[in-house]
């Protein structure tokens, strides 16, 4: 990509009038005009009149800025200030408050963006959804479904809590009542690479499980994490526990589980748009463990008014090993409203 735009760039750079304030040079001697937009993923990011550059950070050999820029290091330290280079190769960032810049290896950075802001030591994100369902007539039914996640994450660690909970009566007997909640931890020991840990409750009333508890812990991988795209992938352990309703044939039992997880969101347009998927799957470890279970998500969110967004999704979970004469598995379809901040 380097080579492709590198004469484009050389050109626009000779424009009468172009702005273009930073300079890039890559370890080749490539010298790169434009603006300095983000440095993420280990690449930086030069947006120029006519393209947006994205350049692997050990392709960069210096990096000069004429305005500010906030200079984000491993350790979480952020300095401000205009980002040059000295003759060893190292980045000196001049502060305005400061009689003398801040000088280190490139190595050391983790993220560049413009401006005068640094970004919060703490961020933070979630949704709650809502949707409810009631007819009349030959058939009484009702149904309600709502769910809600908050996520906070730091350079190092991310916390995850969420619930989700369906109810539905018809001809007034209970058709549904599910109650989930769940919380992770992930903390990061490089910048993809995470330990995991995590744990779920389950009552299910409709299926008589009076609760299925589960605690795990693993590895996780960090594939993509943008504005507009995020991909995390995990693979551990788990502990299960199920207590069941006291029905014919149904034993409370607990067994070990290997767990694998994937959570992916992709914005479609500049409106906000939305695709999401995720799933878990447990199964059981040993010869006579034939536990099987599957959870996923899949839907689209989209914009309406004032910061309400609508969801569309589909929800299936499926138990190899189901108690009574319930079935293996429950698709559900959902139309909800929410608020996604």
């Amino acid at each position: 990509m380097i080579q492709r735009h590198t004469t484009l760039l050389a050109l626009a750079a000779l424009l009468p009038g172009a702005a273009l304030a930073d300079t890039v040079v890559t370890n080749s001697g490539d010298r790169l005009n434009g603006t300095v937009t983000s440095m993420r993923e280990g690449e930086l990011v030069l947006e120029t009149p006519y393209a947006e550059v994205t350049i692997p950070w050990g392709e960069i050999r210096s990096v000069t800025t004429e305005g500010n820029a906030v200079v984000t290091l491993k350790d979480g330290t952020q300095v401000i200030g205009v980002v040059t280079v000295t003759e060893d190769g190292r980045l000196s960032v001049q502060p305005e408050d400061a009689a003398g810049p801040v000088v280190f290896d490139p190595a050391a950075v983790t993220k560049i963006h413009p401006g005068d802001t640094p970004e919060p030591a703490l961020k933070t994100s979630g949704f709650v959804n809502i949707g409810l369902r009631a007819t009349n007539g030959n058939t009484d039914s009702e149904s309600y479904y709502g769910s809600g996640e908050f996520v906070a994450r730091t350079e190092s660690n991310r916390y995850t809590i969420g619930f989700s909970a369906i109810y539905a009566e018809e001809d007034d007997e209970t058709s549904a009542n599910e109650k989930r909640a769940y919380g992770r931890y992930d903390h990061f020991v490089s910048e993809k690479w995470y330990v995991n840990a995590n744990m779920s409750f389950l009552r299910d009333e409709f299926k008589d499980l009076r609760l299925r508890s589960t605690l795990g812990a693993g590895m996780g991988y960090q594939a993509l994490e943008t504005d507009d795209t995020n991909l995390a992938l995990e693979l551990g352990g788990s502990y299960i526990r199920e207590d069941y309703e006291d029905i014919e044939d149904a034993e409370d039992d607990s067994s070990v589980a290997a767990r694998w997880a994937l959570d992916f969101t992709q914005e479609l347009f500049d409106d906000g748009m939305t695709l999401f998927h995720n799933h878990e799957l447990l199964k059981g470890v040993g010869e006579d463990n034939a536990l099987f279970l599957a959870y996923t998500r899949t839907g689209v969110r989209f914009p309406l008014v004032a910061g309400l967004n609508g969801t569309a999704q589909v929800n299936y979970d499926y138990d190899d090993n189901p108690q009574g004469d319930n079935a293996y598995a429950d698709t559900t379809y959902l139309f909800t409203l929410g608020y996604t901040f």
